[in-house]
């Protein structure tokens, strides 16, 4: 999880977006949750913004497992029942689907515009990948940074998923800029490990050993 910096609201947003949602929340009855088909109409523009990946995991993010997540959610965020902050720019993030339907109301989770990019790290091997909170997380957060990582981070299959990103990358299938763009994380992890190439060439150095790592399949899980 790295800092997620969205910038101002584009106009095209505030009208399509916005105004849209506020204008059919004066209309009764309103849908428990709202008018979805609204706020979807921001996911190409924040995809962009977020780089086309998670909020949460970031993983790059396919249009086919996007979803709009509200950070402070739908059921909280209530104006005379009205889901006002549904449609609200800076509290709606693009998150993978398995991690929105995972999430649901819990309040317990950091937001992703509001963190820092030193407050989590990654540990494992080429088989699975963990975040760990570290002790830049101000200390009025680390709860919701343990959760956010529990129930997130750590859970719905993102271990394997950036342990394949690293494997790609040692079998060559991944160029570094490319890892730098999908799963900055992972590529923070491999430069910490002298596994990347960059202007200093020792870190293009990869030895037998890590070569003979990267090879091996990935332990079976039960």
């Amino acid at each position: 999880m790295i800092k997620v910096e969205l910038g101002p609201e584009p106009s095209s947003m505030r009208v399509r977006v916005h105004d849209a949602g506020v204008t059919r929340l004066s209309i009764r009855p309103v849908p428990p949750n709202g008018f979805k088909s609204l706020w979807r109409r921001g996911l190409p523009t924040i995809h962009q913004l977020q780089h086309q990946r998670c909020a949460y995991a970031a993983l790059a993010l396919s249009r086919g497992d996007w979803s709009i997540e509200h950070i402070e959610p739908k059921s909280v965020s209530r104006n005379h029942g009205r889901p006002i902050m549904a449609y609200t720019w800076g509290n709606m993030v693009v998150a993978a689907e398995r991690i929105n339907g995972v999430r649901g109301d819990d309040q317990d989770i950091l937001d992703p515009t509001s963190i820092e990019d030193d407050w989590f790290e990654l540990i494992g091997d080429h088989r699975e990948l963990l975040v760990l909170t570290t002790p830049a997380i101000p200390h009025h957060l680390k709860g919701s940074a343990s959760n956010t990582a529990l129930r997130l981070l750590n859970a719905n299959g993102l271990p394997s998923a950036r342990a394949a990103y690293l494997r790609a990358f040692l079998r060559g299938d991944r160029t570094d800029a490319e890892l730098s763009r999908d799963a900055p994380m992972v590529a923070s992890f491999a430069r910490a490990r002298a596994l990347l190439c960059g202007s200093d060439p020792s870190l293009a150095r990869i030895d037998r050993e890590v070569t003979r790592w990267a090879r091996t399949p990935p332990r079976a899980t039960s």
